[in-house]
């Protein structure tokens, strides 16, 4: 019974830790990245806004530049993407 205590517990650490280093050369080779709320950018890749800007530049003047939550918080109910 205490070797199979030992061996959950060393299972437990080593995958503790071994996701904190796969999580960490994920970020360093790029795979993925952090970034706080309100500060990123995003870019269209693929495709244009055709209609709803006047929404999105709404939401935009609610919003925080710090990086805080702003006191109004808008939601959009629903998106619709047409292939064009």
């Amino acid at each position: 019974m205490n070797a199979a205590l030992t061996a959950i517990l060393i299972t437990f650490l080593a995958a503790f830790v071994a996701e904190k280093v796969v999580l960490a050369l994920c970020r360093i080779f790029g795979i993925f990245a952090i970034v706080q709320e309100r500060t990123c950018r995003v870019y269209v890749l693929f495709g244009k806004v055709t209609s709803g800007m006047k929404v999105v530049d709404k939401i935009n003047t609610d919003g925080s530049t710090s990086g805080v939550p702003p006191k109004i918080v808008q939601r959009m109910l629903s998106v619709t993407i047409h292939e064009s």
